[in-house]
């Protein structure tokens, strides 16, 4: 079938018991050739945890990291693209490694 469940990865962020977010993600084979792929699907902290979860957000990007490496995947992909605090969380990807890449340019259609 077309949904493989090795493919996808859904884990929760958590604060003293509580959930403050998620991180879904996927791999897949790349459109440019045949090498592997890890990019989020949907990456989110809960406003009221924002700037107060920094290690559960390390945990799960090692997390992360860790099993789009066991996946062969040779590109790893953090986006931020919801229009909210962006720049901010491009800074916080950066820390993280993660290297800016391009930009998202996107059209609101009324």
């Amino acid at each position: 079938g077309l949904i493989v469940p090795e493919h996808y990865l859904l884990e929760g962020i958590f604060v003293e018991g509580r959930f403050a977010g998620a991180l879904f993600a996927h791999c897949f084979k790349s459109f440019f050739g045949k090498d592997w792929m890890a990019q989020d699907i949907l990456f989110f902290v809960l406003p009221e945890y924002r700037g107060r979860c920094a290690r559960a957000v390390l945990q799960i990007t090692d997390k992360y990291r860790q099993w789009a490496a066991e996946r062969n995947a040779k590109i790893t992909d953090l986006n931020a693209g919801t229009g909210i605090a962006t720049e901010r969380t491009a800074d916080v990807f950066e820390r993280l490694g993660f290297a800016k890449v391009g930009s998202l340019h996107s059209l609101t259609v009324h």
